[in-house]
């Protein structure tokens, strides 16, 4: 059984960040954490990119993309970073790279990338749209795709360098799916920035070297992006949290659940908050381990299951038995 790709992993972050330069590791944080909320809820988003020698790196984090698309563990997707990065360097004004829902590698949705050169920079759009497998292989032919689309991966391993056509053209033939929330990309960074904030101002340099605290932002930003999905957003505006929901965030006990994404990642682990001074408490119901949300105060941490106990030992590592 294939093993079940992890959008955000925070051990995984925690690892490329303590490998870059100091002074990009807090932006570069922020801009990660975006990203992976913005493709949960499936908001159409844009970046830019640094173009030299033919090459695309971040801005940020200074990385080449190549080499963060490769972490990604997933070959077609590398093979269709490669083409794209290639297109550029052939000088082609548009490069469109489609990805249909795909329960293979765990998207949930379907997508289309647009890659074009800027000056000195490259500019990334996603959209999502309606069109499923089929009619994004049908656009693929209209596009000027030589190649023969059988299945998914032949399609997400072939983007499509564009002449004749432009982004507008192109965008004109979709049909663009109406966000599932209402929060836009303006919003999603807006919360992130917000929480970024708090996070820094109380662990400093330790926010980027703690893979729980990375987590915890991430989860954070998830709760207040979900949280915006009744407020219509146009393209201004401040998140502002109340002091207890931030020391929630900070400190408050969590219950890890699964949630998948919208885009291209597969699946997150996404922290609940319970609140200050509360977690998942294991206690003993007529000889059965029974774990849920209740007060740690006076009980000990297990490392092992996350959850907290009364005693000399965790219950439920000990004997396993669940209601």
């Amino acid at each position: 059984m294939a093993k079940e790709k992890v959008g955000f992993d925070s051990v995984l972050e925690q690892g490329y960040l303590v490998g870059l330069e100091v002074g990009r590791r807090k932006k570069t944080l922020e801009m990660e954490v975006r990203t992976a909320v913005a493709e949960r809820f499936c908001v159409n988003f844009s970046r830019s990119y640094k173009w030299e020698d033919g090459r695309v790196f971040d801005q940020v984090s200074g990385e080449r993309v190549r080499q963060v698309v490769a972490r990604s563990g997933r070959e077609v997707e590398e093979i269709a970073f490669m083409k794209i990065e290639s297109m550029l360097g052939e000088g082609r004004d548009l490069v469109v790279h489609m990805s249909p829902e795909n329960e293979k590698h765990g998207y949930d949705g379907n997508v289309v990338d647009f890659w074009r050169l800027d000056g000195g920079e490259v500019k990334w759009n996603r959209v999502v749209v309606e069109e499923g497998f089929e009619r994004m292989a049908d656009l693929f032919k209209v596009l000027g795709g030589k190649e023969v689309i059988r299945e998914k991966d032949n399609l997400l391993a072939c983007p499509v360098g564009i002449d004749k056509y432009s982004m507008g053209q192109v965008m004109a033939i979709l049909e663009v799916s109406r966000a599932i929330f209402n929060i836009d990309e303006v919003g999603v960074r807006s919360v992130v920035h917000r929480l970024m904030q708090g996070f820094y101002d109380e662990f400093g340099d330790k926010l980027v070297k703690d893979s729980g605290l990375i987590f915890r932002l991430f989860s954070a930003a998830m709760v207040e992006v979900e949280k915006e999905q009744g407020v219509v957003w146009h393209g201004g505006g401040e998140v502002k949290l109340r002091r207890t929901e931030m020391e929630d965030y900070l400190w408050g006990g969590m219950v890890v659940e699964r949630q998948l994404t919208g885009g291209c990642a597969g699946v997150n682990m996404v922290g609940r908050f319970v609140g200050v001074g509360r977690g998942m408490v294991i206690s003993e119901v007529d000889g059965r381990v029974r774990v849920e949300v209740g007060s740690i105060e006076g009980k000990s941490y297990c490392e092992k299951c996350g959850c907290y106990y009364e005693g000399k030992e965790c219950l439920l590592c000990k004997r396993g038995r669940v209601i």
